[in-house]
């Protein structure tokens, strides 16, 4: 990544000093995409996901303590693998032969939950998606009590895979259809 991207400044400030909404430049919101997509091809595709990946770095598999529980059916991609250190990752799937089901994104600054990213992103970011439906929820003993849910289903496979986003309702309106920004993204296969 450059070092005259617009917001590195903010990667070295302390986390209290952060803003409530932090300005994500397009470059990193190039390389999200590039994540989400990526995602897409493991969850749609059934595209082979090892421990070690080109794009999300050294991932750790998630080993249970219960030995009657399946072993390698939970992969997880921390900050210290991406170009920008607010994004986490992690795949889950029923065994360890089968393709992976779901993926969960995290793309949090430093002084979450106080602070958001404020993305901006465009309406065509979620264009190969179908939105289902954009509510606000509450969650009272949560670090963000009010949420907006944005649920998608993919034009592509037969709308077999659900894209479910969360954020913050001041980088969201649920009356434009799409997040401009979010906190959270899920990814499931419903095949």
């Amino acid at each position: 990544m450059s070092q005259s991207n617009p917001d590195n400044h903010f990667d070295n400030i302390d986390p209290t000093k952060l803003p409530s909404t932090v300005p994500m430049s397009r470059e990193r919101i190039a390389y999200l995409d590039s994540i989400l997509k990526k995602m897409r091809k493991v969850i749609e595709n059934g595209e082979q996901l090892d421990e070690t990946d080109s794009l999300f770095g050294k991932g750790e598999f998630f080993w249970p303590k219960d030995p009657q529980k399946p072993i390698r059916t939970s992969l997880s991609f921390e900050a210290g693998n991406f170009d920008f250190k607010s994004i986490s990752l992690g795949f889950t799937r029923k065994s360890s032969g089968s393709p992976w089901v779901s993926a969960v994104l995290h793309v949090q600054p430093r002084n979450f939950p106080f602070g958001v990213f404020d993305m901006n992103l465009p309406q065509t970011f979620f264009s190969e998606f179908t939105l289902q439906r954009a509510y606000s929820q509450t969650r009272e003993h949560e670090s963000i009590t009010t949420v907006n849910i944005f649920e998608f289903l993919s034009r592509q496979n037969g709308g077999k895979t659900v894209l479910v986003v969360e954020a913050r309702p001041d980088v969201s309106s649920l009356s434009e259809g799409y997040p401009r920004s979010f906190h959270m993204l899920y990814i499931t296969s419903n095949q």
